[in-house]
């Protein structure tokens, strides 16, 4: 497993870097004292399967962090403060949260748990960039990712939008949005998820789809910024 490790401090990333290294399964891939920069090279090299990650970092904290990351690595958080640990699990790709001074009984503990996650992922065929299917009204509906405009939750529904037509379906934003190709597709609100590649127009806080005016929430305008390409 391919991995970073994101500290300000120099002498806890000596530590996790040890640690790091006692394990044959991990290869580091580069230490950051910035995450911004961490996540250029993270976006950039598209192989890393886990995080270290500190919380109190000097450009953006670790949590606004994991709110812009588009990627899907497994992160461990770090931090000297307890008082983190409740809201660090509101966030899908955490793992574990480790307090510091770093133990290496507990840094082993949460590095087993990374890598039997990983195995059993790499065990699961792959199906987010083709097609799929969803239930609605008693019936299997083949879902070409392509063909979405946008997504839109109510409830306990999801409201696949399509060019000419619309498929609720009784599941999660969550689960169609693993579905989803993560190079077209981008949460802009926590009942919202766009292809980025039908937008028509983008404003301060919304974008237009299909005549559709979609709003922008400040949480996830970053994600939708990263994923454009703007002159």
């Amino acid at each position: 497993m391919r991995c970073v490790i994101v500290d300000d401090e120099e002498s806890q990333v000596l530590i996790c870097k040890m640690l790091v290294l006692e394990h044959k399964e991990l290869q580091l891939a580069g230490t950051f004292n910035s995450a911004l920069t961490a996540l250029k090279f993270i976006n950039e090299a598209k192989n890393i399967d886990l995080i270290f990650l500190d919380i109190m970092l000097p450009d953006i904290d670790g949590f606004e962090l994991l709110s812009i990351m588009q990627h899907s690595s497994q992160v461990i958080l770090m931090s000297s403060a307890k008082e983190f640990a409740i809201k660090a699990f509101e966030f899908d790709p955490v793992l574990d949260y480790l307090l510091k001074p770093i133990e290496r009984e507990r840094f082993n503990k949460a590095v087993q748990k990374a890598i039997g996650k990983n195995r059993t992922a790499s065990k699961v065929p792959s199906n987010s960039k083709g097609s799929f299917y969803v239930q609605s009204e008693k019936r299997l509906i083949k879902v070409v990712p392509s063909e979405i405009t946008f997504l839109e939750a109510n409830g306990n529904y999801v409201c696949i939008h399509l060019e000419k037509q619309k498929i609720l379906t009784y599941t999660s934003l969550k689960k169609v949005f693993e579905k989803l190709p993560s190079e077209n597709f981008v949460q802009t609100h926590r009942s919202f998820i766009i292809n980025s590649d039908k937008i028509e127009d983008i404003a301060d806080n919304s974008v237009l789809i299909n005549k559709k005016i979609i709003p922008i929430s400040r949480r996830f305008r970053k994600n939708v910024l990263n994923l454009i390409d703007v002159l």
